[in-house]
């Protein structure tokens, strides 16, 4: 998958819901029919862009806040990104 694919889809799933992204193993390895290697290339490219634009980054197994409710990453979703509210970029 090229840079310009990658940004294309995470804007598709910005323009969903731009607060709360998540990844799934089904939608990277089957829909997107992406191979292993292909899929950390993804998961680890979109993790720089949402970091760099305010989002904090949660993997498979990690536990979370979203909306005062305690969430931990489920073993089928790879990847899930939240906006961070009142955070300026440092980078800009």
């Amino acid at each position: 998958m090229s840079l310009q694919q990658i940004d294309l889809y995470l804007e598709n799933k910005l323009k969903q819901n731009e607060n709360y992204i998540i990844f799934t193993f089904y939608e990277l390895r089957v829909k997107l029919n992406l191979s292993s290697e292909e899929t950390l290339n993804f998961l680890h490219l979109v993790s720089i862009k949402l970091e760099n634009n305010n989002y904090k980054i949660y993997r498979t197994g990690q536990k979370y806040n979203y909306e005062g409710q305690k969430y931990e990453v489920e073993q089928n979703q790879l990847l899930i990104a939240i906006k961070q509210r009142g955070v300026k970029n440092a980078r800009k």
